[in-house]
């Protein structure tokens, strides 16, 4: 029964020794059979693993399930987070223990179920890791912050070190570089601006976007180092580093590449694998996002500020006796309805208007734009401001589209100064 049973199962003495451990046991710790795993001592099988608890911090061997079982506690469990020293493989088990008393109430030994959760943890914590980005990339337009920000994030969750790059129009730009440990950030720096990144080089980040393809290395070489470094002083930097496993990913939005994100593992000892990857892809999909919406954003604010200026008189004439400023203050963002205007209508007269079309966006700006124009040419042409304005109302009264509302104010100004007879104060 024990042995068809699915999960892993292994029975423990007093003094550490395994008597017992099935099929699935022997497998997940790392062994072809069950007799393999018995006949190597505990100490040499528990010197293969990093033992972790949830939070990726070490787990004494006393908080283990078997340990406090074999002290008699009873339905002793932990969830478990372990690495594989010799591959980097990351392993999540939720371990239960209970002890087995003799007559006299000893523990004669302590049954351990691993209950193999990794599948279920990556998910988990992908989607977490995913959520906190996503939150990250929308709390701002500002796309080169948030970036930043998500390179610190992954650091914390995915890699022990991450490069951001962006392309703009002056070429690929190093956003940001970010390291688990600060203190090697400093060497990162200093290895990238002796060796700055060569994008016709074969591989890495130059070849990723120019096939926007990603890229997944879960072994990384010392032939990779040699063959990456220009020289020994780069190559024994590299080594410093103590690379372990690499991801790049492409930035884009839609068809196009924006950027591209580096992730690596080093210290951890992590081993990058496909469910690795697809994160990173996704996180990468995530950040191509962002980056459009912020672009599309700042291109709708310099067409809606081109727009608003086209409305809008460039200057104020200079009048005689008169001081005159205008201020135009949006109180929301985008294209409002409000205009006004001052313009000559003759040698020594001119007209004041101020106006506003009802709503908001292009169609409210083409309105405002006829309005402006039209009270221009009518009142170079009309005596009086009211008849100014009966020819723009008529005009949009025969528009084909229903008439918006359109208020208006608009006076005549005649300079005194110019008048015979007046006083030239």
């Amino acid at each position: 029964i024990l042995q068809g049973d699915g999960d892993g199962i292994t029975v423990q003495t007093p003094n550490g020794e395994l008597l017992f451990a099935n099929r699935f046991a022997a497998n997940a710790i790392g062994f072809e059979d069950p007799e393999e795993l018995l006949r190597t001592p505990v100490t040499e099988v528990m010197a293969r693993f990093e033992l972790l608890d949830e939070r990726g911090d070490p787990l004494p061997l006393e908080h283990l399930p078997g340990r406090r079982a074999l002290a008699g506690e009873q339905g002793a469990q932990e969830l478990v987070r372990f690495r594989v020293r010799a591959t980097g493989e990351e392993r999540w088990s939720l371990v239960t223990a209970s002890p087995v008393f003799d007559e006299s109430g000893r523990v004669r030994f302590a049954i351990n179920i691993f209950q193999d959760v990794t599948a279920r943890r990556r998910i988990e914590d992908s989607q977490r890791f995913l959520g906190e980005a996503s939150a990250l990339l929308g709390s701002s337009l500002d796309y080169q912050s948030t970036l930043t920000g998500v390179a610190q994030l992954a650091v914390s969750h995915l890699a022990d070190w991450c490069v951001v790059y962006v392309l703009e129009p002056g070429g690929l730009k190093q956003l940001e570089v970010a390291h688990a440990d600060p203190a090697k950030t400093d060497l990162v720096k200093r290895l990238q601006d002796r060796y700055p990144l060569d994008e016709t080089r074969p591989g890495g980040v130059g070849e990723v976007l120019a096939s926007g393809e990603s890229q997944l290395v879960p072994e990384v070489t010392q032939e990779m180092l040699r063959s990456a470094a220009r020289d020994e002083t780069h190559y024994g930097g590299l080594v410093q580093l103590g690379l372990r496993s690499a991801m790049v990913v492409s930035i884009r939005a839609a068809d196009q590449v924006l950027g591209a994100i580096v992730f690596v593992s080093a210290g951890s000892r992590r081993r990058y694998d496909q469910d690795d990857l697809a994160t990173a892809e996704e996180l990468a999909r995530r950040a191509g996002m962002a980056m459009e919406h912020a672009r599309m954003f700042r291109e709708r604010t310099r067409v809606a500020e081109t727009l608003q200026r086209s409305i809008l008189p460039p200057a104020l004439p200079r009048i005689p006796g008169i001081e005159m400023a205008a201020r135009y203050h949006s109180a929301v963002d985008g294209i409002g309805g409000d205009f006004y205007d001052v313009f000559a209508t003759g040698r020594d007269s001119w007209c004041i208007v101020i106006g506003d079309v009802c709503g908001r966006g292009a169609a409210a700006a083409a309105m405002t734009s006829l309005a402006r124009y039209t009270v221009r040419t009518a009142a170079t042409g009309e005596s009086s401001p009211g008849a100014a304005l009966q020819v723009l109302n008529r005009l949009l009264m025969d528009t084909e589209e229903d008439p918006e509302f359109c208020t208006v104010a608009l006076a005549r100004l005649t300079s005194a100064l110019a008048c015979p007879g007046s006083r030239s104060s």
